[in-house]
């Protein structure tokens, strides 16, 4: 904690006029000290900050780059990098390196982490690549999607002339259904690779989660019922309301549950769960299947467009989901274990503070 001794003050006051970020944590990576580099880089209050856990704060995701534990083993190390997520929802590229606090016996309490950003111009020129990218790939798609789905709506049509015209037992209409059920596969594949290629930009406006989870719920009712599995959602209240697309948001949410039907063969539960970060001014929402689980060799594929783990899936959902979720400011993470479900965790910029601390139904 800040100190009111003089000799303090002094030295709070040169670390806060450094360039650098420095950062220090207690053993249970509680922020006991940040300089004004530090707030500034990571868009943190210094005052509400401190006494708080830095994962609290950042998420996990920040504090195992840290390899906080090897530190508070005795072990310090320099000039390694890491994305961090800053509290307003961006994210940036960090420089750091970490070492531990001693007291004067020895005894390791914490540890001083400085860090710089190192990637503001780097992002904005992966940014820029990325969408000269997305628009190559966007006038691909466009001429794929035409070439593509004319021949298909013939196709289409001359085997639905065909099926019509065989009595009901024909052995030829099983033949014409699999042509059939194909050529929509095909055609939804051709469909969602132009919504990846080509996305829209977001219409940002105060959207209330549970509005959109309803309308979700309500589109796969019958295969959450056909599959039996149970949708649970729990909100604090206020209501959570993000600023968002609607309809961007909704599709996020449709496609990480048909992820999620599509890992419950026989049962399960999908839940979501939503909690307030007050010092990012986000929500955070969970969404957690009991499903099977996505195999440790594979999980640094999930958001990577064209992978997938299901012979049926197009391995562009969990990508979507990351375009929008990004395209809104907010940040997507994923956990899961073979065998006991999988978690995808969003972290969306809030369209305004609650009035007072939600509380949980």
């Amino acid at each position: 904690m800040r100190s009111q001794d003089p000799s303090d003050s002094r030295t709070h006051l040169i670390l806060d006029h450094l360039s650098g970020g420095v950062l220090a944590v207690d053993r249970s990576e509680t922020i006991t000290y940040l300089n004004a580099a530090a707030a500034r880089t990571l868009a943190l209050h210094p005052d509400t900050a401190l006494s708080k856990p830095l994962a609290t704060l950042l998420g996990r995701a920040a504090t195992d780059a840290l390899h906080l534990d090897d530190v508070f083993a005795g072990e310090a190390y320099v000039d390694r990098k890491a994305e961090w997520p800053r509290a307003n929802g961006e994210t940036c590229l960090i420089g750091f390196s970490a070492s531990p606090c001693r007291e004067p016996d020895g005894t390791i309490i914490g540890a001083v982490i400085s860090f710089r950003e190192v990637g503001g111009l780097l992002a904005r020129e992966q940014e820029r690549t990325r969408a000269e990218q997305l628009a190559a790939l966007g006038l691909i798609a466009a001429g794929l999607a035409h070439e593509v789905r004319n021949p298909l709506a013939g196709l289409r049509s001359t085997a639905q002339a065909m099926a019509k015209k065989l009595p009901a037992k024909d052995p030829q209409r099983d033949y014409l259904d699999r042509m059939l059920a194909e050529i929509e596969r095909i055609d939804t594949l051709v469909r969602t690779f132009l919504q990846y290629a080509r996305p829209p930009r977001p219409t940002l406006k105060p959207v209330p989660l549970p509005d959109v989870i309803g309308s979700v719920a309500a589109l796969l009712r019958e295969q959450l019922a056909s599959r039996q599995v149970r949708l649970s959602t729990k909100f604090p209240k206020p209501n959570p309301r993000v600023m968002g697309d609607p309809q961007q948001l909704q599709q996020v949410f449709l496609n990480l549950f048909l992820n999620s039907l599509q890992a419950m063969r026989n049962g399960g539960e999908i839940r979501v769960q939503a909690r307030w970060l007050e010092e990012a001014l986000a929500w955070e929402v969970r969404v957690h299947d009991t499903g099977r689980g996505i195999p440790s060799e594979h999980l640094g594929q999930a958001f990577t467009p064209f992978f997938s783990t299901t012979p049926q899936g197009s391995g562009l959902g969990l990508a979507i989901v990351q375009q929008i979720v990004l395209e809104h400011r907010g940040q997507v993470a994923i956990e899961s274990r073979a065998g006991q479900g999988t978690t995808v965790t969003l972290r969306l910029p809030a369209a305004s503070a609650p009035a007072a601390p939600p509380a949980s139904n």
